[in-house]
């Protein structure tokens, strides 16, 4: 894969992440009746402490997946934990949540291990 090419694509899946994270807020926010539940705000702002958390990725790298990775988690343990008394295949689908984030570490970490030339 050309070098360069690799590293702009963590950038491009935590933008991606960004914009699908703040069109689910806006949903909420806008198009729902605000119910003042606690778990539809706790998923929200969730969701809005990942944006803040990849925001943070462009500045300091390391701070920002360390906050990705935190808030992300949370957010599938919450998910998972919501879903709990239904059938096993919906209990273990937010699962897939985590294969976007597990690209951009692995990406992240192998441009760092790569000299930049």
């Amino acid at each position: 894969m050309n070098i360069t090419l690799k590293k702009y694509i963590p950038w491009l899946l935590a933008g991606f992440l960004i914009t699908y994270h703040s069109v689910k807020i806006c949903h909420v926010v806008l198009e729902q009746e605000l119910n003042l539940n606690f778990p539809l705000m706790w998923v929200t702002s969730l969701r809005a402490m990942i944006v803040v958390s990849l925001i943070a990725l462009a500045l300091k790298p390391k701070l920002g997946l360390g906050m990705m990775w935190l808030f992300i988690g949370s957010l599938v343990v919450t998910q998972i934990y919501m879903q709990w008394g239904t059938d096993w295949r919906s209990v273990f689908a937010p699962l897939k949540g985590l294969i976007i984030p597990s690209l951009i570490t692995w990406l992240m970490k192998s441009n760092k291990l790569r000299p930049s030339s």
